[in-house]
């Protein structure tokens, strides 16, 4: 359960991570607000804390550490064009994030050593109460008979 915990902790950081770097190149100031007092999220630091969770979990080196860093400094610079791009549609967004998502993953695996894959393969993953019957709730309609 403890494991189903912290890799939905860090999909979802992932994700809030784009969605609020994005969100900041929208905002007046420019991001430097601090995030907890209302203001908009500082786009470094987000960087920050999304490559601190990531050496949390995978236990990345200090050379890891500054591979993946311009690596993730593209992606959200990346997403923050794609959510402000008012020309596209919302599933036509959401088809584009997933692909930057695909793409920035595969830049970022072979900088981890084999024991890291399965850790990022797991922290990827999408929760399992997530899945059929989770929140999200049961198939419509009534079960099927046997």
């Amino acid at each position: 359960m403890k494991s189903n915990t912290r890799l939905g902790a860090f999909v979802l950081s992932a994700i809030a991570g784009c969605a609020l770097a994005v969100f900041a190149g929208q905002q007046p100031g420019g991001g430097q607000g601090p995030m907890m007092m209302g203001g908009p999220p500082n786009p470094q630091r987000m960087l920050e804390m999304r490559l601190a969770r990531m050496t949390k979990i995978l236990n990345l080196t200090a050379n890891q550490q500054a591979k993946i860093k311009p690596i993730l400094a593209d992606q959200m610079k990346q997403a923050r064009a794609i959510f402000q791009d008012n020309s596209l549609s919302r599933e036509d967004r959401r088809t584009k994030f997933m692909a930057l998502r695909q793409k920035t993953m595969k830049k970022i695996r072979p900088i981890l050593t084999a024991a890291q894959h399965p850790k990022l393969r797991e922290a990827m993953a999408p929760p399992r109460r997530m899945m059929r019957g989770g929140p999200i709730g049961p198939p419509a309609g009534p079960p099927p008979q046997q």
